[in-house]
């Protein structure tokens, strides 16, 4: 059975891979065991549905058993999935190592060895390929495709990706050299905004790690996607504000527990920290060590990211004292403005955009109520103005020759700046 289970993983964990982006060798371990207990819950089960008219507690004992089994079967599931690689998530395999996989499968299972074989009525013949060779090819194959995986070639440009995640946040930062950078990962739809776009999202790029996620502050429509995060990527260090673990909020120290029980490195990160990969430039304007005081949005992370000339902005949920204490600084002209808190009228100011003096401004946003439409400054200073609903996902391009926005859902393209401009 286990051997049969171990050939049935084999060939279908491909398949599964490429649409569900998950292998699980611990199938392999509870496959039997769930296959005779489910089907006991089956039997018993349909019997169940059977003697239940009759009454008499006749049904009793089949209801019993097949809560039993399930029980029992559920026990086995989850204890499996606390086994050390339990399952695995990667990115989905191309499309054409998948044809080929399949198509070297069925040649083997269809026929053919090489060599005599002598069939039941005494005559001879020779089929085509040796039992060797399936499995030769199927492992040259297998090896092709993790070198192809493995290969990330560098460029000379800079995508950042507005992820459209509803009312949060998800920015995603791709190096020239491939380096993968997260600024917040949350939504208030909840964490399943991992499950649903960032992830789907990272593994379409080919990711398997990020290199360093960066968390604006501790309001969980910003963070509260991190735990499913590190379930399905390795992460090399987040970086959190000062004031971060010193909120007491269930889902805060629910992250930070996570965190330190998967030994994940934390770092933290404040006003005139500089980092560098590559030719991308971070500078840290905001928050400072300690302060500002107010709601958690005033001590937003506020990262300016500078590439071949470009500045983009990213400002989180940026508002009241950590606005005015930011304003204070000397001007920033940016070619993109993350919109702070979510676009919102009271944090976007007259004074923030002459400030900033953006040529594009991006504010990550689900749908609003029918009839609700505030009016934003940007569209009154003529500034382009989008937001991931409706635009979907928002992406910038970052060349030496320009910098261009992309929106995934509309189709829209805009040069937001040129060389030398």
């Amino acid at each position: 059975w286990y051997l049969l289970t171990l050939i049935l993983m084999l060939c279908s964990a491909p398949l599964i891979l490429y649409w569900q982006n998950v292998v699980s060798p611990a199938g392999v371990l509870i496959g039997p065991p769930a296959i005779v207990l489910t089907s006991i819950a089956l039997i018993s089960g349909f019997l169940f549905l059977i003697t239940w008219p009759i009454g008499g507690g006749l049904s009793w004992p089949f209801a019993w058993l097949t809560d039993q089994s399930i029980s029992v079967c559920e026990w086995f599931v989850r204890g499996a999935d606390r086994l050390p690689g339990a399952c695995w998530y990667l990115p989905s395999p191309p499309i054409w190592w998948l044809i080929g996989f399949y198509t070297i499968l069925i040649g083997a299972l269809a026929g053919v060895r090489l060599g005599p074989i002598k069939t039941s009525l005494g005559s001879r013949f020779t089929p085509l390929v040796r039992p060797s060779v399936p499995a030769i090819l199927l492992g040259a194959w297998t090896s092709l495709g993790l070198l192809v995986g493995a290969w990330k070639p560098a460029s000379d440009e800079l995508h950042v990706h507005f992820l459209a995640v509803g009312h949060g946040g998800c920015v995603v930062i791709v190096t020239p050299e491939r380096r993968v950078l997260l600024y917040d990962a949350g939504s208030l739809s909840g964490p399943e905004v991992t499950r649903r776009h960032i992830a789907p999202f990272l593994w379409s790029l080919g990711v398997s790690r990020v290199d360093e996620l960066f968390v604006s502050h501790g309001d969980l429509d910003h963070f509260n996607g991190l735990p499913a995060l590190a379930d399905r990527f390795a992460i090399g260090q987040v970086t959190l504000t000062p004031s971060f673990e010193q909120r007491h909020a269930p889902g805060v120290q629910h992250v930070m527990n996570d965190l330190r029980r998967r030994q994940i490195a934390i770092r933290e990160t404040w006003a005139d920290d500089q980092f560098r990969s590559g030719d991308v430039q971070f500078r840290v304007l905001h928050p400072p060590t300690q302060g500002p005081d107010g709601p958690e949005n005033a001590r937003s992370l506020v990262m300016l990211i500078e590439h071949a000339g470009h500045r983009i902005l990213l400002t989180g949920d940026l508002e009241k004292k950590g606005l005015d204490w930011v304003l204070e600084l000397p001007p920033q002209p940016v070619d993109v403005l993350m919109a702070p808190h979510h676009g919102s009228r009271t944090a976007n100011t007259e004074k923030l955009v002459t400030w900033a003096s953006p040529r594009l401004a991006i504010a990550s946003d689900g749908p609003k109520q029918a009839g609700t439409k505030e009016e934003d400054i940007y569209t009154k200073k003529k500034i382009p103005y989008w937001i991931t609903w409706p635009h979907g996902m928002i992406t910038l391009r970052s060349h030496r020759t320009g910098l261009i926005a992309e929106s995934f859902r509309t189709g829209q393209r805009m040069v937001v700046a040129t060389a030398g401009r």
